[in-house]
């Protein structure tokens, strides 16, 4: 008799935990399936985003392009206009030199001009 006591309340306690296990389940399921198809609906709105984006650098591809070709001729141009600076400036520090030897020579020549002036109202 004590055997048949041990299956009914083996079979009782299969039973219950069956009954309280298998809502579990189920909820559980179902909320695993809520969430698969809440992240498929998020991973279509990104994968629309994705091609939207896609769509988007497509049509500023030749806008760039465009604009990087814009900026190497300015590149070019500054490199021109900075090598006729450089010129232009070595020019000028010659004619500098030039002018300084020129008022150099122009106070020498004032001052033997001076001296001969005073040498000649000597005699």
């Amino acid at each position: 008799m004590d055997t048949i006591w041990i299956v009914v309340i083996a079979a009782v306690a299969v039973v219950l935990v069956t009954a309280v296990a298998l809502p579990l389940l189920r909820r559980r399921s179902a909320r695993r399936a809520e969430r698969r198809e809440q992240l498929g609906t998020e991973a279509a709105a990104h994968r629309q985003e994705a091609d939207a984006k896609i769509e988007r650098a497509r049509s500023l591809a030749p806008q760039a392009e465009e604009h990087a070709r814009e900026a190497e001729f300015h590149e070019r141009r500054a490199a021109e206009h900075t090598e006729a600076a450089e010129q232009a400036r070595r020019e000028a520090d010659t004619i500098g030199d030039r002018r300084r030897a020129a008022v150099e020579a122009a106070r020498r020549h004032e001052e033997e001009a001076a001296d001969r002036e005073r040498r000649g109202e000597e005699l």
